[in-house]
């Protein structure tokens, strides 16, 4: 041993140093693993770096971490010992309730009157740290009412919207945001129904993300009315549209802007916005949202279809497993569903696609879930043409997008196709 190890407290008999007094002495090497264990320790204290490193929920971290990273990209590899990986876990489990009490002390510092933008810039707080948890009612005015702002009865009450603020992160486009701002800070709007078309469907779609599932569309403005009555809550909506008005970095270019469907590409929807911006109901009157694959809609005769890139074993059984990637940032491989053939209707309808007049409309998103355990939505690639197939049940087919993918979905795309 050449590490400045004190071995004068430990007996030296023929030759050696007895074991077992060895066991209990404190090494160099020691002493560097335990450097080691608390540089990984301060590193993962909040779960949110781990992400940066490996994307996906939670739940997945934990899951990456128990199995040693399987799904890093090609040549990288990433590899903890015992204590490590159990320092890591235990981190990501509590990481939660200790971000909620950090955030709630720094609110408290700044006072009562901080409103959303104030405290993301004074606290350097981050949209995502603060809507953490959306189905766990992660909001500012929860905050506020661990900061001892708000009272926990009114919060408990307004559950729902508040479950519902979480949900409006992935907005990007400046026609929703505009509409909803004007919509929900006027006192007094004109009833949905009497809206124009599209405008109409635009505040449909953020009834859906409030996922007023059983909710007739035709009580939606007593839904609204509810919204405005919740002050604290209602303020904070408008605060972070204008919030995320100012952090667009895509350019949304309408599919077709005189069209009742108000729909972009680049622009990103959850499934049920998508639903909503074609009207669809179903018998109570309410919207329903589809379960993702394919979508014909009959009164814009376009199929809508709908990718997830990254298909995990747990998330896709291996009939639903399709090889859907980009091969170029204009030409998509697409798999149909093992039912779809040349002869099929859907089927005719792909490889007829410019002789009927119909549409196709490309949706893609790189997994089942984001950084916070919420369904992910999908990024509207726009329209595209049928260029060719081959095989049948399922048909493999390529698509031209009208509109280049933007490049990092792109080259997302290409690191899951490998």
């Amino acid at each position: 041993m050449n590490d400045e190890t004190d071995l004068s407290a430990v007996r030296f008999e023929r030759g050696r140093y007895v074991q077992g007094e060895l066991d209990d002495v404190q090494t160099g090497d020691h002493t560097r693993a335990l450097r080691v264990r608390h540089a990984v320790e301060e590193y993962v204290s909040e779960p949110r770096r781990m992400r940066a490193l490996l994307g996906g929920t939670r739940h997945q971290i934990r899951r990456a971490v128990a199995a040693d990273f399987p799904l890093l990209p090609p040549g990288c590899a990433l590899k903890l010992d015992r204590i490590a990986k159990e320092t890591v876990l235990r981190n990501l489990r509590e990481g939660v309730h200790n971000a909620r009490s950090r955030l709630a002390e720094d609110l408290r510092a700044l006072g009562p009157e901080a409103r959303l933008p104030d405290f993301v810039r004074e606290a350097g707080a981050e949209l995502e740290e603060i809507y953490a948890q959306p189905r766990a009612g992660h909001s500012f005015t929860e905050l506020r009412g661990r900061a001892g702002f708000e009272e926990n009865n009114g919060l408990a009450r307004d559950g729902p919207l508040l479950r519902a603020v979480g949900r409006l992160l992935h907005v990007d486009d400046r026609e929703r945001l505009d509409a909803w701002r004007t919509f929900l800070a006027t006192d007094s709007p004109a009833r949905i129904a009497d809206l124009p078309g599209r405008d109409r469907r635009l505040i449909l779609m953020l009834l859906a993300i409030r996922r007023e599932r059983r909710q007739p569309i035709a009580e939606a403005d007593r839904v609204f009315a509810k919204w405005r009555e919740t002050s604290i809550l209602h303020r904070e909506i408008i605060d972070l549209l204008e919030f995320l008005a100012d952090r667009i970095r895509t350019v949304a270019c309408p599919l077709d802007p005189k069209a009742e469907v108000s729909l972009a590409s680049h622009a990103t929807y959850t499934l049920a916005e998508i639903a909503a911006a074609h009207a669809r109901t179903g018998r109570n009157g309410a919207l329903v949202s589809p379960q993702g694959g394919v979508l014909w809609d009959t009164a814009t005769k376009t199929d809508l279809l709908f990718v997830t890139l990254e298909k995990s074993d747990a998330d896709y059984s291996p009939t639903t497993r399709y090889a859907d990637y980009p091969i170029s940032p204009t030409l998509f491989h697409w798999e149909s569903q093992n039912s779809a053939s040349p002869e099929t209707l859907a089927g005719r309808r792909y490889c007829e696609q410019r002789s009927r007049g119909t549409h196709v409309v490309l949706f893609v998103r790189e997994r089942k879930k984001d950084s916070r355990g919420e369904t992910l939505p999908y990024h509207c690639l726009g329209r595209a043409n049928y260029r060719r197939h081959e095989s049948e049940r399922p048909m493999k087919i390529l698509w031209e997008l009208e509109r280049p993918m933007p490049g990092w979905l792109y080259q997302s795309g290409k690191v899951v196709a490998g």
